[in-house]
Formats: structure tokens, C-alpha cells, sequence
């Protein structure tokens, strides 16, 4: 595994890296709030609370030592205690990778910010707010509302069906970085693959004259550009070409095959004096299709993609370390798969890094609400535009999907209200990231989408070829699933030559006994030998469609009540690797 060289071991936004950081995951005091008394009674002056929490896992988890699964409390409260020594012309912000649902920061008593969603990267500049000693107090509010985006946290009071534990607060690390008075605060890039060119958009936080950025690309230890320009405002673009003559092919492509990184050294100059430096990386990837193909780099590409909806053992949504995030991408090569759907969560970014680093193309999914009114929208649309704009440098993601099963859209086929709502989800994604693809709606009542994907858990090979083996049929087609009939397109909506993709079959549930509470797709199966026989089959008719691009099968572990995973949620396999790896290699 060849690792960029800004790398550093767990370190929570790898693509923009700087040396000093602070890590505040670890030991909080921790308050329940279920009257929601807190603000009124100002808790957030207090110095400590009655119970504690392994931050950054939910109190519904194991791994926070908390463990109550069964309890929801939609206000809870963490407090952390912090030294610090206050430096000159230094600014100190104070992030968090995750918070779910709704973070309202103090420090020292005094309200420094708040942010909305589950899912993505927020930031504050706690600097004017700090003293020697220091008390962060954070309250989170959530709530069991099925118009927040929620993915697979249930709304119920117990899991049913696919629906699990809800996941409440922080969840994701809580770090802190010194920076200069005026820094980089991000950049984000774009290719030009047909010419060898890259773009960046970068922003500069308290811009004043005399700065440059300097942009220093390599490959493997070799330079190959280095530009400098001079800043004039605090938005603004630097283009460079890739191309070298030290390269057989004048420059390097990613792709799953060949997951080949540019290390990237950002330095921002004042008076030409470097006073802030951020390592990062980049891959130089094209997706495309052409005649029904998916193309990678204009290379025709066979999707072998597995479900993930990135539960770990004691931890639920929290991966613990680098480690359990290797362990799943190299699991999910080693049984012969090229790509990984990330279900209905957006995972920590480390993952997306290691799929970048070690060759494993990803699908970034949003998480669904579950009932249409205007405050979705607002929710959901908002945090899309964050998701995507966090997300997009990553190589590895291929895909974005805005919706999954009509969830949150369920009268999308004849309203034209929520068939507006994919339209502007996938709109947005262009406006943002060009060349990646988008799907409106995964599995069926597709409006405008890149990809047609199909959800079908059909338990035989033949009756999956006699439905798409004919791809100019696609528009007319019903997909057929227990207690389901839905169209593959919403209405106004028809096929227009894209891929098409089995994007969900399988769902075999397994547990190696009669289990009654084992929830999967069609009859379960008791032995090792009848999971693999109807899997082999269930894929061989797939690839008997002649007009497929690829498939995704459910799923690469169990998790809670759902039992059709590969491997165990501990990640044992459940049937044998190497058969897996010879089905998936046809």
C-alpha cells in the first residue's frame, strides 16, 4: 500500500493535512437532558456532568460506555476540559467530523457557533474565546422526525425490518488545529483528463495583500510543477498541467487497477515568507460512458461492487480506527469485488482515503429521510450540497446517489413536486463535480440519472436474464420484488442508452441455522453449499445480460436483525472467500 506523503496514522480529513493537530476524541463528561432543561438552566457554564462517554462513539453503543441502545433522549450534553497556551498571531479552530443531528458549541460559557446535519465536516475559530483552562461544552439535539435525512436509523422505539439502533450526537472525531491569522482554508479540484490539466479553487481566510500560493505537484518523489501566484481575493483558481517527460505516458491515471496518487504541497506565502503549509494528494481519474459502457480513463469497466452499510462490531457507525477501515476494503478485494456502495451513510473520510490509496472505486450515497414535505427538502438539499462539496476530491467516488427506493420521494412516480426534488439533487451534483456520475433515484423510478440502477432480489439466474437480457426493454420493465412492483422510470421519464446496473440482488439471509428472527431476502438458507448455489446462479444470470455494466450485492456484513451479509458483523466469513472471489472473476 503505497500511502501520499502527507499521510499521517488516523488523522481525520487526509486530503488536507497539517502537522500539528490535537486529537480530542477520548474521555467527555456526558449528560442525558430529556426534559430539555439544559439551555434554560444554562448547563453550558457548567464545569462537569455526572456520567462520562468514550467520545466519538453514540451512547447507544458499546464502544461509548454508555450502552443504552434502547434509550432515545433527543438532547444530550458533552463537556471536555482543555489546557492551552494562547500564541501569538495563531488561530486555534475547533472541528468536528460529525454530529448528529444539531451541535450548538460553547466555550467557557459563551456560544461560539451551531450546525445543522448528520453527516458532514463543521469548524469553528474558538480563538477569541480561550483562556489557559478551558471547558467545551457541547449540547446535541436529535429526534426520531422522519423528515431528517436518517439513513438507517430507525423512528420506531425497536429495529424493524432494515432499520436500526439510531445513532445520537457526536460520532465522528473532535480535533483542533493552530493555523496562522490568515490561512488556506480549503481547496478543491478539477481535471481536464482529455488535456493533461488540473484546476484548483482554493480560499484563503483572512486574505490581506502580500500573500501567494505556492502549488508544488510530485509523483513517487519526482517534481513535476511547481506555480506560485499571487492572491488578490480570498476565492480564486491556479491551473497546472500534469504532463512529464519522465512518464512513459506523459502522466499517471487512477483507476481501481492502478491507484496512482500526485502528492500535493500547498504553502501560502506572505511577503514571501511561508507562514502556512497543507499536505495533500490527488488522482487523475475520467468517468464516462459510451454505448451503454462504463468507461474509466475511456477504459470499459465492469462494476463488481458489494453493499456496505459500515456497521462495526460495539461501535455501530463509528469505524475505531485506520485499521477496521483497511480490514473492510481489503475483505471486499480479497472476495474479488472492485467497488463498494456505500449504503444510506456517508462514512468517515478515511475510508474513502484508503479507497483512494489501495484502488476500490466507492458510490457515496445520502441518506434518506422518509417523508415529503418542505422542511425535507430543506434538510435534505442542504446537506447534499455539504456532502458533495466535502467529498469530491476523492478520486475513488464514482458515483453519487441522491435518493434510494423512492425513500423520502414515495408518490415520485406521478408528483411533480418530489420528481423536482431528484432533478435538482442531480442538477446540484453537476454544478458542483462534473465528472462524476449521479443517480436520482436507486433501484427504480428513476427521473434524470447517469446510471440506471435496479434493485431485483429475484432467487434465480433465469428469471434475472429473461427480464434484462433485453436492455431496449428497460423502460417497460417492472421490477419484481416481494411485495413490489415498480417501474424502472418515474412517468415522463424513459431510457436513453445509459449503463444499466443490478445495483441490489442477492440479500440471502444465513446464520447456519433455523433462526427465526434472521431477516434477508427470499427463503434463508442453512448451509454454506445453498447460499452458494443460488448466490452462483442469482450472478450468473446477471452476467448472462449481455447489456449489464455491473452489480452490487447485498451485503458485505450482517448487521443487527439483518442477516445477509458475507461476513458476521465481527467480519468473519461467513462462506468461503475464495469461492466468492471465482463467482465474482467470470
Amino acid at each position: 500500500m503505497k500511502l501520499p506523503k502527507c499521510h499521517i496514522d488516523n488523522y481525520p480529513r487526509p486530503q488536507f493535512v497539517r502537522k500539528n493537530f490535537i486529537n480530542l476524541n477520548g474521555e467527555w463528561d456526558f449528560e442525558f437532558d430529556p426534559d430539555n432543561v439544559g439551555e434554560k438552566e444554562k448547563w453550558y457554564k457548567k464545569t462537569s456532568f455526572s456520567r462520562k462517554i468514550t467520545v466519538p462513539f453514540a451512547y447507544q453503543t458499546e464502544a461509548s460506555g454508555i450502552f443504552e441502545p434502547d434509550t432515545h433522549v433527543n438532547n444530550v450534553w458533552y463537556l471536555k476540559k482543555l489546557s492551552y497556551n494562547k500564541k501569538k498571531d495563531k488561530r486555534f479552530i475547533l472541528t468536528f467530523e460529525g454530529v448528529d443531528f444539531i451541535a450548538k458549541v460553547y466555550v467557557n460559557g459563551e456560544m461560539v457557533g451551531t450546525h445543522r446535519g448528520a453527516y458532514t465536516r463543521f469548524s469553528f475559530d474558538i480563538t477569541n474565546y480561550l483562556k489557559a483552562e478551558n471547558v467545551i461544552v457541547v449540547k446535541c439535539e436529535d429526534s426520531l422526525s422522519r423528515t431528517q435525512p436518517r439513513g438507517k436509523q430507525r423512528w420506531e422505539k425497536e429495529n424493524f425490518g432494515c432499520w436500526y439502533t439510531d445513532t445520537t450526537g457526536i460520532w465522528k472525531t473532535v480535533w483542533a488545529e493552530e493555523v496562522p491569522t490568515s490561512y488556506l482554508k480549503g481547496a478543491s479540484y478539477s481535471c481536464d483528463f482529455a488535456n493533461n490539466y488540473v484546476t484548483y479553487e482554493y480560499e484563503v481566510e483572512n486574505y490581506k495583500e502580500g500573500l501567494s500560493l505556492e502549488i508544488e505537484v510530485s509523483f513517487r518523489g519526482k517534481l513535476l510543477n511547481k506555480t506560485e501566484k499571487t492572491i488578490t481575493e480570498r476565492l480564486g483558481t491556479m491551473a497546472f498541467t500534469l504532463t512529464s517527460v519522465n512518464e512513459n505516458w506523459g502522466y499517471q491515471a487512477w483507476s481501481h487497477a492502478w491507484p496512482n496518487l500526485y502528492d500535493i504541497v500547498f504553502t501560502l506565502k506572505y511577503n514571501g515568507k511561508a507562514i502556512d503549509e497543507v499536505g495533500s494528494y490527488m488522482g487523475f481519474a475520467q468517468y464516462s460512458t459510451n454505448n451503454q459502457q462504463i468507461l474509466v480513463n475511456y477504459s470499459p469497466t465492469y462494476l463488481r461492487m458489494v453493499l456496505d452499510q459500515g456497521y462495526f462490531p460495539k461501535s455501530d457507525l463509528t469505524p475505531k480506527d485506520d485499521a477496521e477501515i483497511i480490514q473492510d476494503i481489503k475483505l471486499m478485494q480479497d472476495m474479488g469485488f472492485n467497488g463498494a456502495r456505500k449504503h444510506q451513510k456517508i462514512e468517515d473520510e478515511r475510508f474513502y482515503y484508503y479507497c483512494d490509496v489501495m484502488g476500490l472505486y466507492a458510490w457515496c450515497e445520502m441518506p434518506s429521510p422518509f417523508e415529503f414535505c418542505e422542511e425535507e427538502v430543506e434538510l435534505t438539499m442542504k446537506e447534499w450540497v455539504d456532502i458533495v462539496r466535502q467529498y469530491k476530491n476523492h478520486p475513488s467516488i464514482m458515483t453519487w446517489v441522491a435518493f434510494n427506493e423512492s425513500w423520502g420521494v414515495l408518490n415520485i412516480l406521478n408528483n411533480p413536486k418530489q420528481q423536482a426534488l431528484t432533478l435538482s439533487a442531480y442538477y446540484l451534483v453537476k454544478s458542483l463535480d462534473q465528472n462524476k456520475f449521479v443517480v436520482s433515484n436507486d433501484g427504480w423510478e428513476h427521473t434524470k440519472s447517469d446510471l440506471i440502477t435496479i434493485h431485483d432480489y429475484s432467487d434465480n439466474g433465469a428469471k434475472i436474464k429473461e427480464l434484462y437480457g433485453d436492455i431496449q426493454n428497460v423502460s417497460a420493465t417492472t421490477v419484481s420484488r416481494s411485495r413490489e412492483n415498480r417501474p424502472i422510470f418515474a412517468r415522463g421519464f424513459k431510457y436513453e442508452g445509459q449503463p444499466v446496473l443490478i445495483s441490489e440482488y442477492g440479500g440471502i439471509a444465513f446464520t447456519g441455522d433455523k433462526a427465526k428472527d434472521a431477516w434477508g431476502y427470499g427463503d434463508k438458507v442453512e448451509t454454506e453449499a445453498d447460499f452458494l448455489k443460488r448466490y452462483e446462479d442469482t450472478t450468473d444470470g446477471i452476467y448472462a445480460c449481455p447489456n449489464i455494466s455491473g452489480f452490487c450485492v447485498t451485503q458485505l456484513t450482517d448487521v443487527m436483525q439483518e442477516v445477509n451479509g458475507l461476513l458476521t458483523i465481527d467480519r468473519k466469513p461467513k462462506v468461503s472467500v475464495a469461492e466468492l472471489k471465482r463467482i465474482h472473476s467470470k
